[in-house]
């Protein structure tokens, strides 16, 4: 990723953490969205509500600027795939020399399409900063039933990669603590059994439930298989059959200064993951005829 766009995404970050919205870089390559956003309860709780972010960083963007409105042009591809994605998203553009950020809702309303691409006008007034209202609007139309399904959605690039068998998690519960902190480590594997960080996140909010009982709810889509291998090489064994005295399925591979549980282990797609999935590709490739249904008059 060029200089210009880091800059963009870290001022892009910030202005949402500013407004009270976690911030989410997307951790695995996604075609056209480059983080998620979910607005916060409380400084541990989050909605669960998801708004998708595409960020075009850059002082190009803003050279052509007619009765106070920057004209983004972009390809068709990319259209049909925000205009189709799971999630609500929003275009930000991006001046990181004048950290400018201003941002519009993608829907077809605001779009138009000539034969090779497509063009949406920006509005100089439509300020990131000033973003939280319109957002929350787009929040509250979600409804539980859309709340799930955004979750898989922005799980999807985690999906596949335990799709391949590719995916590995660390996770280290802090268990002196009432907030359930949690440290997240995803990595993925290479054919030659090497694994590389994709990303870390420190997540609160889960309380005292053991996380025995957490796990299971955060990765719905997946079964949660023990890393048997490393736990026998890295582990404690010690601890390990202590707690599986306990009948547990899941269970840590060691314990630092009775702080930190241990915890890795390889999601694989279960029967929520696999339907999902081909539900997804369906819905970006199938076909299907659109036959409305009415009363007879």
């Amino acid at each position: 990723m060029r200089s210009s766009e880091r800059q963009g995404v870290s001022i892009v970050s910030y202005v949402f953490e500013s407004m009270g919205f976690a911030f989410r870089e997307q951790p695995i390559e996604d075609f056209g969205i480059d983080a998620i956003v979910e607005e916060r309860e409380s400084k541990s709780k989050l909605t669960g509500k998801l708004v998708g972010v595409q960020i075009k960083s850059g002082t190009s963007y803003f050279e052509n600027i007619k009765e106070n409105k920057v004209t983004f042009w972009g390809k068709l591809k990319h259209y049909d795939y925000w205009i189709n994605y799971s999630l609500p998203v929003i275009l930000v553009l991006c001046d990181p020399e004048n950290s400018l950020c201003i941002y519009e809702v993608i829907s077809p309303d605001k779009i138009v399409k000539t034969e090779k691409n497509w063009k949406i006008e920006i509005d100089l007034d439509n300020k990131l900063q000033e973003a939280a209202p319109r957002l929350r609007m787009l929040n509250n139309a979600q409804t539980e039933y859309h709340k799930r399904l955004s979750t898989l959605a922005f799980a999807k690039g985690l999906m596949e990669l335990a799709e391949e068998e590719k995916l590995v998690v660390e996770v280290r519960e802090w268990i002196n603590k009432c907030s359930g902190k949690g440290d997240f480590i995803i990595m993925k594997e290479n054919d030659a059994g090497e694994v590389k960080e994709l990303f870390g996140k420190t997540i609160l909010g889960f309380g005292i439930r053991p996380y025995e009982e957490v796990l299971p709810e955060v990765f719905p889509w997946a079964n949660l298989v023990l890393d048997e291998e490393y736990y026998e090489m890295h582990g404690d064994q010690e601890y390990i059959q202590y707690k599986k005295q306990q009948n547990l399925d899941i269970y840590p591979y060691q314990n630092s200064a009775c702080e930190v549980d241990w915890y890795r282990f390889r999601p694989i797609l279960n029967e929520i993951g696999k339907s999902f999935m081909k539900l997804d590709s369906f819905l970006r490739e199938g076909k299907m005829y659109n036959i409305e249904f009415g009363n007879r008059s």
